[in-house]
Order: C-alpha cells, then structure tokens, then sequence
C-alpha cells in the first residue's frame, strides 16, 4: 500500500491467493514503513472481521493524526494536485498501457452476452458473481453485537494478521 506493490503480492494469482489467506504480513526491508503506518495496515488487514480495524477506528489512528476529519467532509483542503480534464471520459491520466486493453470483466469462456459481447466485453453470470466471494469475511457494521464492539474500547494497537 505504501510501498508501490500490494500487500502479499505474487506473480502467480493461485499463491498470491494463498498468502493473503494464510501468510504472516511481510513489509520489505528496503523500504522504510513508519511503525505507526504498519500498525495502521496491520489493522485494516487483519484476517478476522471481528477484530479487523472499523471506520471509527482509522480516523482516530495516530496515521492519521493531522487529518481535521469535519474540515475534510466540508472538503475545505487544497489538493496537492488537480488534474485538468477535458470531459468525464478523459484518460490522458492513465497509462496507455491499460488504456489500449481490451476490457474484461470475467475468466474466458465466462457467461453473459448481449450489448457487452458485442463491444467485446464479457460480461459475469449470475452464478459466476455470486460465488465469487463465497469465503469473504466482509461484515458491515451493523451486523456486529454490543459484545463484539465493546472489545475495542477505542484502542489503537497492535493487530494480529493471522
């Protein structure tokens, strides 16, 4: 996330797969991470969804600790930067490397069809999206019990990836 590459990448899709199921979170050497953004990552990739960090949580992380969170929702801070677009559909932003890709939005021999193949877009099949995150952890916070909340007292500390 902060390094360039993301967190448990692999060449390979399967083992790629398999550490961010199973591997221990691993920040390279070479580049130097802040403790206290580790911390932050640590949290937000943390594997169990009960103890994963909340919203609430990283807006009172020390990361973030510069951050008037009302100034920014009134969006009353200057980007750094503003790009200058000629429509919403301009990509000179983009490298044309991905630009000059042909979109695809499912494995090959995929389902769907109609309008989207014929603009040489595969389109997902019901059946295709719903399996796809059959083993994701995503639970919104509504769906969390006093209990569970009541765990982190506004802690901000270390965060178990395992």
């Amino acid at each position: 996330m902060l390094t360039g590459w993301p967190p448990f990448y692999d060449k390979n899709i399967k083992r790629m797969c398999e550490k961010i199921l199973a591997a221990p979170l691993v920040f390279p050497v070479r580049i130097q991470v802040s403790q206290v953004a580790q911390n932050l990552i640590r949290g937000l990739l943390t594997r169990d969804p009960v103890k994963r960090l909340r919203a609430e949580h990283v807006r009172a992380h020390p990361f973030y600790k510069d951050i008037d969170w009302f100034r920014l929702d009134r969006k009353e801070y200057k980007p750094p930067f503003v790009p200058n677009v000629s429509s919403p559909t301009d990509i000179q932003y983009f490298e044309q490397e991905f630009t000059r890709e042909v979109p695809k939005l499912s494995p090959e021999g995929g389902g769907g069809g109609g309008a989207a193949k014929a603009q040489g877009v595969q389109a997902l099949s019901d059946a295709e999206d719903e399996n796809d995150f059959e083993d994701f952890t995503f639970l919104d916070s509504g769906t969390l019990n006093e209990a569970e909340t009541d765990e982190w007292n506004g802690q901000v500390g270390d965060y178990d990836v395992a």
